[in-house]
């Protein structure tokens, strides 16, 4: 947060917040890393959807393919008084005139089971795959990302300790009229230029935006998924960032983790 204005001078100024050198997890947190995204998920879906008398499984994910919007609720009741809940494009029905998007609705309890059987199938799928590739590496353990990026930050840090030294070791013989001035003028803004270009990388490489949900246990939320009798919502959006539903009723489901990831559509 603060630094030298130069090796000469003991002033100490304030550096401006994205040029501070940030070191993460050097404390033990309150709450796990999982609980806090967890926390996080559930208030923004809540953000993003209007609190009214139906909570159904899938609402707050759930987007129009075709203009990108949040569908909206529609309760409907047939002639045997049953009441059916439907989604449906808002986008659409605020402005039918304006052909912003097209008139499509969908039965939510239909639509919820066909969602939760292609989740399951995929954290599933992810299962098998893993268990076979944990097979053909004959547990060979290979590094992280976050591990990758620790060892490159570690690795710069080393080398700037190794410029200074060298700052130190010039600075010295300049005393002792071991070199002159004008070759100590040139080494130092040599070595100066050197540990700028290192502060640059480490300080990219600190802020590399390694998906906060890697940091989560994958296969823990997959099986208990894939173990539980009744689904919930925290489960859900834990797994899921958004769901888009097409006019023709197609399914696209985009998950937090690009291990789910697929292409397969419903």
């Amino acid at each position: 947060k603060r630094k030298k204005i130069n090796y000469k001078s003991k002033k100490i100024v304030e550096l401006k917040r994205e040029d501070w050198i940030i070191n993460n997890n050097t404390h033990e947190a309150i709450v796990s890393k999982e609980i806090f995204n967890q926390a996080r998920l559930q208030l923004e879906k809540r953000k993003l959807t209007r609190t009214n008398e139906y909570k159904p499984l899938l609402k707050g994910l759930i987007t129009c393919k075709e203009c990108g919007k949040k569908l909206g609720i529609m309760p409907y009741t047939n002639k045997s008084g049953k009441k059916i809940l439907y989604f449906r494009c808002n986008t659409y029905a605020s402005s039918p005139l304006s052909r912003y998007c097209t008139p499509h609705n969908n039965n939510i309890e239909k639509l919820t089971e066909v969602v939760i059987k292609q989740i399951k199938e995929t954290c599933q799928k992810y299962m098998n795959e893993k268990k076979l590739k944990k097979i053909a590496k004959d547990n060979i353990r290979e590094k992280t990302p976050e591990e990758d990026r620790q060892l490159k930050v570690q690795t710069l840090k080393t080398e700037i300790r190794g410029i200074e030294n060298k700052i130190d070791r010039i600075y010295e013989d300049k005393l002792n009229e071991i070199i002159s001035e004008k070759d100590f003028s040139r080494l130092y803004d040599n070595f100066t230029e050197k540990r700028k270009e290192l502060e640059i990388k480490i300080k990219e490489a600190e802020k590399e935006e390694i998906d906060e949900y890697t940091k989560v246990d994958i296969d823990k939320i997959v099986k208990e998924f894939i173990s539980m009798n009744e689904i919930t919502p925290d489960v859900i959006v834990r797994l899921v960032s958004k769901i888009e539903i097409s006019q023709e009723k197609e399914i696209f489901i985009h998950y937090r983790f690009k291990e789910l990831q697929t292409n397969h559509s419903s």
